[in-house]
């Protein structure tokens, strides 16, 4: 998938041809490439698309789940592999040394960067979350836990960029906290080395609490004014004893904005959280900020109706438009006006009052719901009906 956002110029090299041509053989490169200047060449792999062209604009997320130039690999060193790709480097310090991969679900005698206490298994994502580490992510060097304070993750650019996003997982505490909490510091920092923004996580608590991080991410975000963020510097801040580090889908040029997990990038709805991405009418904008997609059971203009689905049939056609033929104006029933003949004439209602009543009940009983329910409700609520025998709503 192609993303657009500015990450800053890098030079083309040799190498930097052979990485694409390489990768694309092996059938595992995904990051998407823009180049001017260069006749636009457009290369299927996988399903993936590159395009190609002098200056090089870089924003897809590195989810670890590919390396340029080599597999993925559990306890694979990780460097200098980005830099060609994304323009980033990654080493330890305090001390220092290298970061490796992790492969999720990984056995103690492998090794492992944290325990789901939920479900007493290590690496692994607690249920409703599964998936969102895919197969590799990013943790500290090959051993288990470190001692804390434990080792700081630098993220180095090549050209300094206004944004960037990414994910730590399971932040918790033990049970009881008996061995403390766990915390993260991220900052963003100069070309000097000197901390201009920083983002603090939550305090971890154990997987029995409603607010738990126990197996599922904390996203954290910078979006700056200008590009000044030449390092990241990812740093435990806790007070447990023993430390791991889960560090997942990062997107070194893009914001995310609503803390959804989509980089602003490639959200189609930047400014609401919406994980899924559903967009219903294919317009390219998400369902929860799309004012006009039908069947999202809101009902807006130009819709006559939306009952929270795009099926035909029930009173609400599959493009939001009225069915029922026993009303008139912008009102409606359902297709055949059984709320309104539910409630008389063998009820025998004279009285309006108790006419509306019936008519809430009955378009409870049957399963109109949102915006259809309310209308049939308000719509009764207008009318004259006050007597048997009379079918049909005025506005």
């Amino acid at each position: 998938m192609l993303v657009s956002a500015s990450a800053g110029a890098v030079t083309i090299t040799g190498d930097f041809i052979f990485s694409i041509v390489y990768n694309i053989y092996q059938g595992i490169y995904k990051e998407g490439i823009l180049m001017d200047k260069f006749r636009l060449l457009s290369t299927v792999c996988n399903g993936l698309l590159f395009l190609l062209s002098s200056t090089v604009t870089l924003a897809n997320v590195i989810d670890f789940e590919t390396v340029p130039g080599s597999a993925p690999q559990d306890r694979l060193p990780i460097t200098d592999q980005y830099q060609v790709s994304h323009g980033v480097t990654f080493y330890l310090v305090e001390p220092d040394g290298t970061p490796h991969l992790e492969k999720t679900g990984a056995f103690f005698e492998s090794g492992y960067a944290f325990i789901n206490q939920e479900l007493n298994s290590y690496d692994i994502e607690s249920p409703g979350y599964e998936g969102g580490m895919g197969n590799y992510f990013l943790r500290f060097g090959i051993n288990n836990l470190t001692r804390f304070p434990g080792p700081t993750l630098i993220i180095d650019y090549a050209t300094p960029v206004s944004a960037a996003s990414g994910q730590i997982w399971d932040i918790d505490a033990a049970p009881g906290n008996v061995d403390g909490f766990e915390s993260w510091t991220i900052m963003a920092r100069d070309g000097g080395g000197n901390v201009i923004e920083t983002i603090n996580s939550p305090n971890g608590v154990e997987y029995t609490e409603l607010d738990s991080l126990d197996g599922k991410p904390w996203i954290w975000s910078f979006n700056r004014t200008s590009s000044d963020i030449h390092s990241i510097a990812i740093r435990f801040t806790g007070t447990a004893n023993l430390v791991g580090l889960a560090f997942d889908n990062f997107s070194p040029a893009s914001a995310d904005s609503d803390f959804d997990g989509i980089p602003d990038g490639a959200d189609n709805c930047p400014g609401h959280s919406n994980t899924n991405q559903v967009d219903s009418d294919g317009d390219g904008i998400g369902d929860v900020c799309d004012p006009q997609t039908c069947g999202d059971d809101i009902l807006q203009e130009p819709e006559q109706c939306d009952d929270g689905n795009r099926v035909s049939g029930d009173g609400c056609s599959s493009d939001c438009g009225n069915e029922c033929s026993a009303v008139t104006g912008s009102t409606y029933v359902d297709s055949t006006c059984c709320v309104v003949n539910a409630c008389y004439p063998d009820e025998g209602l004279y009285n309006h009052g108790l006419y509306v009543a019936c008519v809430t009940h009955a378009a409870k009983e049957h399963g109109l719901k949102g915006s259809m329910k309310g209308a049939v409700v308000s719509a009764a609520s207008r009318s004259t009906v006050n007597m048997p025998g009379y079918c049909s709503m005025s506005e």
